[in-house]
Formats: C-alpha cells, sequence, structure tokens
C-alpha cells in the first residue's frame, strides 16, 4: 500500500533536473600490433544533467576524462577536447516502487567524419608503446545495457555490459595498421554516480579526488 501511494506521488510530481557526475569502470581485451591480445581496464569520469519525472529518471552525459590501464607498456589515450566533440549519451531509466532501476540498451556512435576538428577522419586515439607509437583515426558505436541498478538518495550504482565496434580509418604510422581494419570488444564492469552541486563542470573536478567511485 505504501509503496503504490509513493509510486503514484511521483507519477504526479513536477519534473526535477540535477547535475550528477559518475564513474564507470569496465575490463575487457584489445588487440594491440606485436603483443597481441591485452587485458584492458578503462575507467570513465562523467558529468550529467539528471532529469526525474516521477517514474522516468533520464541521464544526458559526457565524459570528461576517460583513461586506460597501460599493460606492457603499451598506452592508449584519447584528450579531453576530443571527448568534448563527441555525441552526448542519452540514457533513460524506469524507475521502479522499490527503487530498482531498469533502461533499454543505448548507444554511442560515430562515423568517418571529422568529429575532432583535427583534419582526420573519425576521432583521434593516441597509442604509445617503444616498438610502435602514433595516432590512430576511428569510427565508433559502442552499446551499453545497465543491471543490478538501485536508486539511493545518494545517486544511482550498478553493473554494466558494453560492446565496442571499432572501424580503424587511418594510421600515422604503418606499424599500427596491423591491428587491422575493425575492432569487436565485449567489456563488463560498474557504474556509480552522485549528486552535485548545479554549477559543476568537467574543469572543476579533478579525476584523482572523483567525487564518487565505482566498485
Amino acid at each position: 500500500m505504501i509503496a503504490a501511494l509513493m509510486a503514484a506521488h511521483l507519477a504526479h510530481a513536477t519534473p526535477t533536473e540535477t547535475v550528477w557526475v559518475g564513474h564507470q569502470i569496465v575490463h575487457g581485451s584489445q588487440p594491440v600490433p606485436f603483443l597481441g591480445e591485452l587485458e584492458t581496464h578503462t575507467e570513465s569520469y562523467l558529468l550529467a544533467r539528471v532529469t526525474r519525472d516521477g517514474d522516468t529518471l533520464l541521464i544526458e552525459q559526457r565524459a570528461c576524462a576517460v583513461s586506460f590501464s597501460e599493460t606492457f607498456g603499451v598506452a592508449v589515450a584519447i584528450s579531453p577536447e576530443t571527448l568534448r566533440q563527441l555525441p552526448e549519451t542519452r540514457i533513460r531509466f524506469s524507475v521502479a516502487a522499490d527503487n530498482t532501476a531498469q533502461a533499454e540498451p543505448w548507444a554511442v556512435a560515430w562515423d568517418s567524419a571529422d568529429i575532432d576538428g583535427d583534419s582526420s577522419p573519425g576521432a583521434t586515439v593516441t597509442v604509445r608503446h617503444r616498438m610502435c607509437s602514433g595516432e590512430l583515426h576511428v569510427a565508433s558505436t559502442t552499446t551499453s545495457t545497465a543491471s543490478s541498478a538501485q536508486l539511493t538518495s545518494g545517486g544511482l550504482t550498478g553493473e554494466i555490459a558494453v560492446v565496442v565496434d571499432q572501424q580503424i580509418l587511418g594510421a600515422s604510422r604503418a606499424c599500427l595498421t596491423l591491428i587491422g581494419d575493425e575492432q569487436h570488444d565485449r567489456q563488463q564492469g560498474n557504474f556509480a554516480y552522485v549528486p552535485v552541486d548545479s554549477g559543476v563542470t568537467c574543469d572543476d573536478l579533478d579525476t584523482d579526488q572523483w567525487p564518487v567511485r565505482a566498485q
């Protein structure tokens, strides 16, 4: 009875918009020239506008930073300038009376257009290794699915599965073309969000002191 009354109240409540920061950790694998298949660990630092309208929670987010773990001397990076040009992600959660949340899979994608304005196709990713370093230009589609999501007074947590399909559009060095024309990667991990002051921007935040950490 109480849960039903709460659900009815939320259904007629005025929509509210807040700002959240999020943190996402996923693990997967990635083929690297000369070294084969290497395990990856990727952390995304997110800033989002969040609108609650009844039992719907809409998250519209961008990445402030993305860090890739260095494995066997291979370092991969994407610049903050490039991240600012990538499409915004929209995630729509349905919140149940017990505050569990479900969302349809969502995707963020870009094609061969010069999305980051550096006169190269797609988005540019930097690869560094003593045997082969340079830049890759990629088109990408990333599809994410959330599970075990739980809304609390302190934010939102859950698990995430990610499928990344990338097409290599070009490379600054011939050794990087050994990766191949296409890549497919499946990743698993966790996410967490917490609300922050409405005026916060990516420039105000430090990844070393991020307000929330996923498990």
